[in-house]
């Protein structure tokens, strides 16, 4: 209507001053550009006013604090009460094990000593894993996008995950979702378990579609395979990698037994195993464990 007015008042402008009637129209036509101009500034408060009402798309760096919050509070629930209770810096604790890569099944007739002994040749020290593998994504079959760790129970390899996930919002590498896949109920998919219950777990009012905007920034932390099934099948990569979240990347956990079982259903995916205490690990953890407890001595 605005427009309309300007335009037809221009057109009246270009008939010249001939007209006795126009100065006259002019002035109609300027009175009620002015009141349209208001009405519109009006409009525009108005829209202002609405847009403030309404969520904002959170940020990269919002996202950042989201995931840290939520790994925080998975982290006290994977610590014991003993630990909590008394103060203990989990991290000044920590004794990071070596791990090495398993490149291929083992052949035929080789026996499970041999197999060991195969997978001790190059062990990887926990820095040059995160920077060579997950940082530069050097790895054989995923440029270290489909990463499994493997282990014995009790070797660590949950807490390898937490300071991995940790690491990458250091580093400032993505965004890092922690998963424990047994917490899935029958057969929940992962984008339905962050959008109904990840996001929910962060207290905020936010849409699905603000995070499937970074889905290549997430890193799928997905703790446990062994405790969503006691045989993995193909079916399970299609449960937790379908959807937006196929451009992730994703780092599983499972005990060995679990992952022997079937390892072509995780084809894609390099294979590293954690390695056991040394000797002089364990004396370390050791000493570290006692050196945080005053009544030590």
């Amino acid at each position: 209507m605005l427009r309309l007015v300007v335009e037809m008042k221009a057109e009246l402008q270009n008939l010249g001053t001939n007209h006795p009637w126009l100065p006259q129209f002019l002035e109609h036509f300027d009175r009620l550009e002015i009141q349209l101009r208001g009405t519109a500034t009006q409009q525009q408060k108005l829209f202002e006013q609405i847009s403030q009402t309404m969520p904002k798309s959170v940020t990269l760096e919002q996202w950042r604090e989201i995931c840290r919050e939520n790994l925080v509070a998975q982290r006290k629930l994977t610590t014991s009460d003993f630990h909590n209770a008394g103060g203990m810096d989990l991290d000044k604790n920590y004794v990071p094990l070596a791990i090495v890569e398993r490149k291929s099944r083992k052949p035929q007739g080789m026996g499970q000593s041999e197999q060991r002994e195969e997978e001790r040749l190059n062990p990887i020290a926990e820095d040059s894993f995160f920077e060579e593998v997950l940082r530069q994504g050097q790895s054989e079959k995923s440029q270290g996008r489909r990463i499994a760790i493997i282990g014995e129970p009790g070797s660590g390899k949950t807490t390898r995950l937490q300071k991995i996930a940790f690491w990458i919002l250091e580093e400032k590498l993505g965004l890092p979702i922690w998963v424990s896949l047994a917490d899935l109920k029958n057969e929940q998919s992962i984008p339905d378990y962050i959008k109904n219950v990840w996001l929910e777990k962060a207290g905020k009012d936010i849409a699905i579609d603000d995070l499937t905007q970074h889905k290549e920034r997430i890193w799928l932390l997905l703790d446990g395979l062994d405790e969503m099934t006691a045989r993995i099948e193909g079916r399970h990569v299609e449960q937790l990698l379908t959807g937006w979240v196929d451009k992730a990347r994703a780092i599983v956990t499972c005990r060995v037994n679990v992952w022997d079982a079937d390892r072509n259903a995780f084809s894609g995916f390099d294979i590293f195993k954690n390695l056991p205490f040394e000797r002089e690990q364990i004396e370390k953890f050791i000493r570290r464990w006692f050196g945080e407890d005053g009544n030590s001595k």
